[in-house]
Protein backbone atom coordinates (compact mmCIF):
# COMPACT_ATOMS: atom_id res chain seq x y z
CA UNK A 1 0.00 0.00 0.00
CA UNK A 2 2.68 2.01 0.85
CA UNK A 3 4.72 1.90 -2.44
CA UNK A 4 1.29 3.06 -4.48
CA UNK A 5 1.36 6.67 -2.42
CA UNK A 6 4.59 7.24 -4.93
CA UNK A 7 3.04 8.50 -7.82
CA UNK A 8 2.42 7.66 -11.54
CA UNK A 9 4.99 6.89 -13.73
CA UNK A 10 5.65 11.06 -15.38
CA UNK A 11 4.57 11.04 -19.31
CA UNK A 12 7.42 12.69 -21.07
CA UNK A 13 8.13 15.52 -22.11
CA UNK A 14 8.34 15.56 -26.06
CA UNK A 15 10.69 16.83 -28.46
CA UNK A 16 12.85 17.64 -31.72
CA UNK A 17 15.99 17.22 -33.19
CA UNK A 18 16.31 18.62 -36.34
CA UNK A 19 19.83 19.42 -37.89
CA UNK A 20 19.63 23.22 -38.05
CA UNK A 21 21.40 26.15 -37.03
CA UNK A 22 18.45 27.75 -34.43
CA UNK A 23 15.46 26.91 -33.00
CA UNK A 24 11.96 28.15 -34.21
CA UNK A 25 9.03 27.70 -31.89
CA UNK A 26 6.08 28.46 -33.63
CA UNK A 27 2.78 27.93 -30.99
CA UNK A 28 -1.06 28.20 -32.36
CA UNK A 29 -3.50 29.18 -29.79
CA UNK A 30 -7.22 28.07 -29.96
CA UNK A 31 -9.68 28.96 -26.78
CA UNK A 32 -9.69 32.32 -25.75
CA UNK A 33 -6.17 33.56 -24.47
CA UNK A 34 -6.76 36.10 -21.35
CA UNK A 35 -3.24 36.79 -21.51
CA UNK A 36 -1.30 39.00 -23.91
CA UNK A 37 2.36 38.03 -23.37
CA UNK A 38 4.08 34.34 -23.46
CA UNK A 39 7.44 33.26 -21.72
CA UNK A 40 9.91 30.77 -22.65
CA UNK A 41 11.47 29.03 -19.34
CA UNK A 42 13.98 26.66 -18.15
CA UNK A 43 13.43 25.16 -14.40
CA UNK A 44 16.30 25.80 -12.29
CA UNK A 45 16.13 23.55 -9.40
CA UNK A 46 12.82 24.91 -7.75
CA UNK A 47 12.57 28.10 -9.57
CA UNK A 48 11.57 29.33 -13.30
CA UNK A 49 13.70 31.55 -15.14
CA UNK A 50 12.53 33.21 -18.23
CA UNK A 51 14.87 33.25 -21.14
CA UNK A 52 12.51 34.59 -23.27
CA UNK A 53 8.97 36.47 -23.97
CA UNK A 54 6.77 37.61 -27.03
CA UNK A 55 3.48 39.05 -27.44
CA UNK A 56 0.78 37.33 -28.51
CA UNK A 57 -0.69 38.16 -31.70
CA UNK A 58 -3.88 36.71 -33.93
CA UNK A 59 -3.84 33.89 -31.52
CA UNK A 60 -0.09 33.17 -32.50
CA UNK A 61 3.03 33.43 -30.92
CA UNK A 62 6.98 32.77 -31.67
CA UNK A 63 10.22 31.93 -30.11
CA UNK A 64 13.37 32.10 -32.03
CA UNK A 65 16.76 31.18 -31.01
CA UNK A 66 19.59 28.89 -30.60
CA UNK A 67 20.19 26.06 -27.95
CA UNK A 68 24.22 24.38 -27.59
CA UNK A 69 22.72 21.52 -26.68
CA UNK A 70 19.17 20.18 -26.40
CA UNK A 71 17.20 20.70 -23.15
CA UNK A 72 13.70 20.72 -21.50
CA UNK A 73 12.22 24.37 -21.49
CA UNK A 74 8.55 25.47 -20.65
CA UNK A 75 6.42 27.79 -22.63
CA UNK A 76 3.88 29.47 -20.31
CA UNK A 77 0.37 31.56 -21.24
CA UNK A 78 0.53 34.64 -19.17
CA UNK A 79 0.27 32.93 -15.46
CA UNK A 80 -1.06 30.54 -16.69
CA UNK A 81 -0.20 26.23 -16.88
CA UNK A 82 3.38 26.19 -18.03
CA UNK A 83 3.67 23.46 -21.50
CA UNK A 84 6.81 21.54 -21.30
CA UNK A 85 8.98 20.48 -24.65
CA UNK A 86 12.17 20.11 -25.27
CA UNK A 87 14.01 23.00 -27.39
CA UNK A 88 16.51 22.36 -29.49
CA UNK A 89 17.51 23.60 -33.03
CA UNK A 90 15.01 22.44 -35.00
CA UNK A 91 11.78 23.81 -36.13
CA UNK A 92 9.39 22.83 -33.56
CA UNK A 93 5.12 23.87 -34.42
CA UNK A 94 2.75 23.89 -30.81
CA UNK A 95 -0.84 23.49 -30.94
CA UNK A 96 -2.67 24.43 -27.80
CA UNK A 97 -6.09 24.42 -26.75
CA UNK A 98 -6.14 26.69 -23.63
CA UNK A 99 -9.14 24.52 -22.38
CA UNK A 100 -7.30 21.42 -22.27
CA UNK A 101 -3.40 22.16 -21.85
CA UNK A 102 -3.09 17.97 -21.35
CA UNK A 103 -3.95 17.60 -25.00
CA UNK A 104 -0.65 19.60 -26.35
CA UNK A 105 0.34 18.90 -30.10
CA UNK A 106 4.09 19.07 -30.71
CA UNK A 107 5.34 18.32 -34.16
CA UNK A 108 8.86 18.34 -35.18
CA UNK A 109 11.84 15.81 -36.37
CA UNK A 110 12.67 12.27 -36.41
CA UNK A 111 13.78 12.57 -32.71
CA UNK A 112 10.10 14.20 -31.83
CA UNK A 113 8.09 10.99 -33.46
CA UNK A 114 10.52 8.59 -31.19
CA UNK A 115 9.02 10.57 -28.17
CA UNK A 116 5.25 10.50 -29.21
CA UNK A 117 6.27 6.39 -30.33
CA UNK A 118 7.49 5.87 -26.21
CA UNK A 119 4.98 8.02 -25.09
CA UNK A 120 1.81 5.58 -26.39
CA UNK A 121 4.02 2.45 -25.28
CA UNK A 122 4.03 3.55 -22.00
CA UNK A 123 0.02 4.45 -21.61
CA UNK A 124 -0.55 0.97 -20.96
CA UNK A 125 2.02 0.91 -17.85
CA UNK A 126 0.09 3.79 -16.60
CA UNK A 127 -3.37 2.44 -16.82
CA UNK A 128 -2.31 -0.69 -15.19
CA UNK A 129 -1.08 1.84 -12.32
CA UNK A 130 -4.44 3.82 -12.58
CA UNK A 131 -5.95 0.83 -11.61
CA UNK A 132 -4.24 -0.85 -8.99
CA UNK A 133 -4.86 2.88 -7.09
CA UNK A 134 -8.44 2.43 -7.77
CA UNK A 135 -8.40 -0.63 -6.50
CA UNK A 136 -6.20 0.29 -2.85
CA UNK A 137 -8.35 3.05 -2.81
CA UNK A 138 -11.60 0.82 -2.89
CA UNK A 139 -10.32 -1.26 -0.59
CA UNK A 140 -9.36 1.05 2.33
CA UNK A 141 -12.85 2.67 1.56
CA UNK A 142 -13.88 -0.34 2.67
CA UNK A 143 -11.61 -0.91 5.60
CA UNK A 144 -10.15 -3.80 4.26
CA UNK A 145 -6.70 -3.24 4.00
CA UNK A 146 -4.83 -6.10 6.36
CA UNK A 147 -1.25 -7.16 6.09
CA UNK A 148 -1.77 -9.67 3.62
CA UNK A 149 -3.77 -7.50 1.17
CA UNK A 150 -1.10 -4.77 1.31
CA UNK A 151 1.57 -6.85 0.95
CA UNK A 152 -0.09 -8.12 -2.28
CA UNK A 153 -0.84 -4.56 -3.44
CA UNK A 154 3.41 -4.05 -2.85
CA UNK A 155 3.63 -7.47 -5.14
CA UNK A 156 1.24 -6.02 -8.15
CA UNK A 157 3.24 -2.72 -7.89
CA UNK A 158 6.37 -4.20 -7.68
CA UNK A 159 5.52 -6.06 -10.65
CA UNK A 160 4.09 -3.22 -12.94
CA UNK A 161 7.08 -1.04 -11.86
CA UNK A 162 9.98 -3.84 -13.16
CA UNK A 163 7.81 -4.01 -16.56
CA UNK A 164 7.98 -0.27 -16.89
CA UNK A 165 11.73 -0.53 -15.70
CA UNK A 166 12.53 -3.47 -18.53
CA UNK A 167 10.39 -1.44 -21.56
CA UNK A 168 12.84 1.50 -20.42
CA UNK A 169 16.07 -0.10 -20.05
CA UNK A 170 15.36 -1.84 -23.57
CA UNK A 171 14.40 1.07 -25.12
CA UNK A 172 17.60 2.92 -23.92
CA UNK A 173 19.70 -0.01 -25.00
CA UNK A 174 18.30 0.56 -28.48
CA UNK A 175 18.87 3.99 -29.17
CA UNK A 176 22.10 5.08 -27.47
CA UNK A 177 22.30 7.63 -29.92
CA UNK A 178 19.26 9.66 -29.02
CA UNK A 179 18.84 12.45 -26.22
CA UNK A 180 15.57 10.53 -25.38
CA UNK A 181 17.11 8.03 -24.42
CA UNK A 182 19.43 10.32 -21.96
CA UNK A 183 16.36 12.29 -20.93
CA UNK A 184 14.46 8.81 -19.94
CA UNK A 185 17.63 7.60 -17.69
CA UNK A 186 17.84 10.48 -16.31
CA UNK A 187 14.52 11.43 -15.22
CA UNK A 188 13.19 8.08 -14.30
CA UNK A 189 15.53 5.50 -14.41
CA UNK A 190 18.46 6.82 -12.24
CA UNK A 191 15.80 6.59 -9.30
CA UNK A 192 15.01 3.17 -9.81
CA UNK A 193 18.79 1.16 -11.13
CA UNK A 194 20.99 -0.64 -9.24
CA UNK A 195 24.26 1.32 -8.94
CA UNK A 196 25.75 -1.34 -11.31
CA UNK A 197 23.71 -1.09 -14.27
CA UNK A 198 22.95 3.00 -14.04
CA UNK A 199 26.93 3.27 -14.29
CA UNK A 200 26.78 0.83 -17.38
CA UNK A 201 23.98 2.46 -19.23
CA UNK A 202 25.66 5.58 -18.38
CA UNK A 203 29.00 4.96 -19.97
CA UNK A 204 26.80 3.10 -22.95
CA UNK A 205 25.69 6.37 -24.76
CA UNK A 206 26.65 7.81 -28.17
CA UNK A 207 29.67 10.25 -28.04
CA UNK A 208 27.21 12.24 -29.79
CA UNK A 209 25.55 13.20 -26.64
CA UNK A 210 28.83 13.73 -24.55
CA UNK A 211 27.23 17.33 -24.18
CA UNK A 212 23.83 16.49 -23.28
CA UNK A 213 22.96 18.14 -20.16
CA UNK A 214 21.36 14.64 -19.03
CA UNK A 215 24.49 12.52 -19.71
CA UNK A 216 26.10 15.08 -17.87
CA UNK A 217 24.36 14.57 -14.91
CA UNK A 218 24.00 11.58 -15.37
CA UNK A 219 27.75 11.08 -15.21
CA UNK A 220 28.24 13.31 -11.81
CA UNK A 221 24.80 10.97 -10.34
CA UNK A 222 27.42 7.95 -10.48
CA UNK A 223 30.35 9.26 -9.76
CA UNK A 224 28.20 9.98 -6.43
CA UNK A 225 26.55 7.53 -5.76
CA UNK A 226 30.19 5.37 -6.23
CA UNK A 227 30.86 6.76 -3.03
CA UNK A 228 28.01 6.03 -1.60
CA UNK A 229 27.29 2.46 -2.98
CA UNK A 230 26.92 -1.05 -0.80
CA UNK A 231 30.47 -1.70 0.89
CA UNK A 232 31.72 2.20 0.49
CA UNK A 233 32.58 3.66 4.03
CA UNK A 234 30.05 6.04 4.91
CA UNK A 235 30.35 9.88 4.21
CA UNK A 236 30.15 12.05 7.46
CA UNK A 237 27.96 15.56 7.60
CA UNK A 238 27.32 17.77 10.49
CA UNK A 239 24.30 19.71 10.58
CA UNK A 240 22.06 21.70 13.24
CA UNK A 241 18.97 19.92 15.45
CA UNK A 242 16.14 21.77 16.20
CA UNK A 243 17.68 23.30 18.74
CA UNK A 244 20.50 24.39 16.76
CA UNK A 245 22.83 22.07 17.88
CA UNK A 246 25.85 20.80 15.71
CA UNK A 247 25.18 16.74 15.31
CA UNK A 248 27.98 14.71 12.91
CA UNK A 249 27.13 11.53 11.79
CA UNK A 250 30.35 10.45 12.58
CA UNK A 251 29.50 10.85 16.33
CA UNK A 252 26.68 7.99 16.37
CA UNK A 253 29.54 5.33 14.38
CA UNK A 254 31.36 3.63 17.38
CA UNK A 255 31.86 0.05 16.03
CA UNK A 256 28.95 -1.18 18.06
CA UNK A 257 25.82 0.09 16.44
CA UNK A 258 24.26 -0.11 13.34
CA UNK A 259 23.13 3.36 12.18
CA UNK A 260 20.20 4.60 9.55
CA UNK A 261 20.30 7.43 7.97
CA UNK A 262 16.77 8.43 7.16
CA UNK A 263 15.45 11.56 4.62
CA UNK A 264 12.75 12.37 4.95
CA UNK A 265 10.35 15.69 5.27
CA UNK A 266 7.72 16.96 6.94
CA UNK A 267 5.64 17.34 3.65
CA UNK A 268 6.85 14.58 2.14
CA UNK A 269 3.23 12.24 2.21
CA UNK A 270 5.33 8.76 1.44
CA UNK A 271 7.40 9.67 4.26
CA UNK A 272 4.78 10.50 6.86
CA UNK A 273 3.21 7.60 6.47
CA UNK A 274 6.63 5.66 6.74
CA UNK A 275 7.36 7.50 9.74
CA UNK A 276 5.24 5.15 11.95
CA UNK A 277 7.29 1.91 10.59
CA UNK A 278 10.17 3.53 11.48
CA UNK A 279 9.09 4.95 14.96
CA UNK A 280 8.11 1.41 15.83
CA UNK A 281 11.36 -0.13 14.53
CA UNK A 282 13.21 2.27 16.92
CA UNK A 283 11.25 1.73 19.86
CA UNK A 284 11.81 -2.20 19.67
CA UNK A 285 16.14 -1.95 18.70
CA UNK A 286 17.52 1.06 20.27
CA UNK A 287 18.28 -0.63 22.98
CA UNK A 288 20.01 -3.77 20.85
CA UNK A 289 22.92 -1.54 19.58
CA UNK A 290 20.35 0.30 16.74
CA UNK A 291 20.50 3.88 15.79
CA UNK A 292 18.93 6.51 13.97
CA UNK A 293 19.94 9.81 12.24
CA UNK A 294 16.91 11.59 10.71
CA UNK A 295 17.68 14.06 8.11
CA UNK A 296 15.02 16.22 7.28
CA UNK A 297 14.68 18.20 3.74
CA UNK A 298 12.23 20.94 5.09
CA UNK A 299 12.36 24.53 4.05
CA UNK A 300 9.98 25.65 7.37
CA UNK A 301 11.59 25.13 10.93
CA UNK A 302 8.00 24.98 12.21
CA UNK A 303 6.53 22.16 10.06
CA UNK A 304 10.26 20.60 10.70
CA UNK A 305 9.42 20.59 14.17
CA UNK A 306 5.50 20.30 14.53
CA UNK A 307 5.91 16.77 12.10
CA UNK A 308 8.65 15.44 14.23
CA UNK A 309 6.24 16.21 17.38
CA UNK A 310 3.14 14.77 15.72
CA UNK A 311 4.54 11.25 14.23
CA UNK A 312 6.37 10.45 17.78
CA UNK A 313 9.91 10.63 16.58
CA UNK A 314 12.05 10.49 19.54
CA UNK A 315 15.86 9.60 17.46
CA UNK A 316 17.85 12.30 16.55
CA UNK A 317 17.13 14.98 13.88
CA UNK A 318 19.19 17.86 11.70
CA UNK A 319 18.08 19.86 8.86
CA UNK A 320 19.72 22.60 7.40
CA UNK A 321 16.49 23.58 6.14
CA UNK A 322 17.71 24.04 2.14
CA UNK A 323 14.95 21.42 0.78
CA UNK A 324 17.17 19.50 -2.52
CA UNK A 325 19.62 21.48 -1.75
CA UNK A 326 20.70 19.82 1.40
CA UNK A 327 23.76 19.30 2.16
CA UNK A 328 23.75 16.03 3.46
CA UNK A 329 21.26 14.72 0.45
CA UNK A 330 23.62 16.15 -2.47
CA UNK A 331 26.74 14.02 -0.61
CA UNK A 332 24.51 11.02 -0.26
CA UNK A 333 22.98 11.71 -4.21
CA UNK A 334 19.44 11.63 -2.58
CA UNK A 335 16.72 12.13 -5.46
CA UNK A 336 13.62 11.07 -3.50
CA UNK A 337 12.08 10.72 -0.13
CA UNK A 338 11.95 8.63 1.96
CA UNK A 339 15.29 7.41 1.53
CA UNK A 340 17.42 4.88 3.57
CA UNK A 341 21.28 4.54 4.26
CA UNK A 342 22.04 1.67 6.59
CA UNK A 343 25.42 1.18 8.53
CA UNK A 344 27.13 -1.35 9.72
CA UNK A 345 28.81 -1.18 13.05
CA UNK A 346 31.81 -1.90 10.41
CA UNK A 347 31.00 2.01 9.44
CA UNK A 348 30.30 0.89 6.01
CA UNK A 349 26.95 1.54 3.51
CA UNK A 350 25.30 -2.57 4.36
CA UNK A 351 22.01 -1.35 2.05
CA UNK A 352 19.73 1.75 0.88
CA UNK A 353 17.00 2.64 0.06
CA UNK A 354 14.77 0.17 2.14
CA UNK A 355 11.63 0.24 4.05
CA UNK A 356 9.08 -0.97 5.55
CA UNK A 357 9.66 -5.31 6.60
CA UNK A 358 12.06 -5.43 4.23
CA UNK A 359 14.25 -2.33 6.88
CA UNK A 360 13.34 -3.95 9.85
CA UNK A 361 15.06 -7.29 8.53
CA UNK A 362 18.36 -5.52 7.11
CA UNK A 363 18.51 -4.06 10.38
CA UNK A 364 18.33 -7.27 12.34
CA UNK A 365 20.28 -9.31 10.47
CA UNK A 366 23.15 -6.55 10.48
CA UNK A 367 22.70 -6.29 14.60
CA UNK A 368 23.82 -9.95 14.21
Amino acid sequence: MKKLLLGLLPILALASCAKVPSYDIKVKLEGQPTAKMAYLQKLDNQDFITVDSAAIKDYKVEFKGKVDVPDLYFIRIGQGQAIQLFVENAKINVKVNLDSLDKVEVKGSATQDLFIKLNESMLPFRGQMEKLYKKADSLKMANAITPAVEKNLDIEYDSIQNQQQKFLTDFVANNKNSVVSAFVTYRILSHSLEFSKLEKITASFDSSLAKSPYVIKLKEMVELLRKTAVGQPYLDFTLPDPNGKDLSLSSLIDGKTVVMVDFWASWCSPCRQENPNVVAMYKELKGKGFQILGVSLDKQKENWVKAIKDDGITYPQVSDLKFWSCAAAKLYSVSSIPHTVLIGKDGKIAATDLRGDELKAKVIELLK
